[in-house]
């Protein structure tokens, strides 16, 4: 019965325990920084006192970010349960830096998306100098992309190409990238606030349209911006976004062009259908006779 009634009592602190901590937060890890000590005296200097109300002499606790980007303890409000007293707290080399009460029994605070509580577990050292480190629980961040070769990045590391699971810290803003040749890059930043799995599925748009360029009779040199780039028929090609003067040379025929535009994706037919003229001096020449001049 004894036993029954101490497992009773221990699954009920443990449900306490776990209420307590409604933040992403969790601690990593905590121990002492065996080389390192409080200045009192900066501490005094910058603050008017090195002690709490009690007289009890400050200790440092110095929190350090894992797995998450340190910017975000800029919005941690901390805070202590009765016993124990946060003296001062300031940002510092990526950290957050609590001076708090020595020689006592308590609990630190830390709000955040709910609060994360953190109770000592041994009365700190006067002018002692500590470490808790802090992670945050994790969510899954799927990212699903067209084309399947894309190149996927989140939080500028590039994780996969076309498709990634990735655990990603639940709290934090997260930078995605995708990105392909030939397409337009898509990005943005994503927040989870909760554990479980997140989907996006990400379609890149294409920086190129077709054109198909066909000619009566075919063999025609195709210039495309004065670039000799084919011969008809030239069928579904990709070129680039925007306007492009496009010509068809062949000899013995006049030769013919047109600007045409370009846009995503589309398939542009404009010259998908041309009738070459034949050039008159041309014939004139083959049959041994002078080339008209325009006057």
């Amino acid at each position: 019965m004894k036993k029954f009634v101490l497992l009773f009592y221990l699954m009920a602190l443990s449900l306490v325990t776990f209420s307590q901590n409604t933040s992403p937060l969790k601690m990593m890890g905590f121990h002492k920084l065996p080389d390192e000590t409080v200045d009192l005296k900066t501490l005094k200097d910058a603050v008017g006192r090195d002690s709490d109300l009690d007289g009890n002499k400050a200790a440092l606790i110095r929190v350090k970010a894992q797995g998450f980007d340190e910017k975000i303890m800029l919005d941690f409000t901390p805070f202590s349960r009765p016993g124990i007293e946060i003296i001062h707290k300031k940002y510092q080399d990526g950290e957050m830096w609590l001076y708090v009460s020595s020689n006592c029994q308590g609990a630190v605070v830390i709000k955040y998306m709910g609060e994360f509580e953190f109770k000592l577990p041994q009365k700190l050292e006067a002018k002692g100098v500590y470490e808790l480190v802090m992670g945050m629980e994790t969510a899954t961040l799927v990212i699903r992309v067209i084309p399947d070769d894309a190149e996927i990045f989140i939080d500028d590391e590039k994780v996969g190409i076309g498709y990634v699971s990735k655990a990603v810290a639940i709290g934090s803003e997260h930078r995605w990238k995708v990105q392909r040749a030939e397409y337009v890059s898509k990005e943005g930043v994503k927040l989870l606030t909760e554990s479980g799995e997140e989907v996006m599925d990400i379609e890149l748009d294409p920086s190129f349209g077709y054109i198909t360029v066909n000619s009566v009779p075919a063999g025609a040199d195709v210039y495309i911006d004065e670039q000799k780039l084919g011969i008809t028929p030239y069928n579904l090609k990709k070129i680039s976004l925007g306007s492009h003067a496009v010509e068809l040379r062949k000899y013995g025929y006049v030769s013919t062009g047109e600007i045409v535009i370009i846009k995503a994706g589309e398939h542009n037919k404009q010259l998908a259908n041309v009738t070459l003229e034949r050039d008159k001096n041309i014939i004139l020449q083959q049959a041994g006779q002078p080339a008209k001049t325009t006057k």
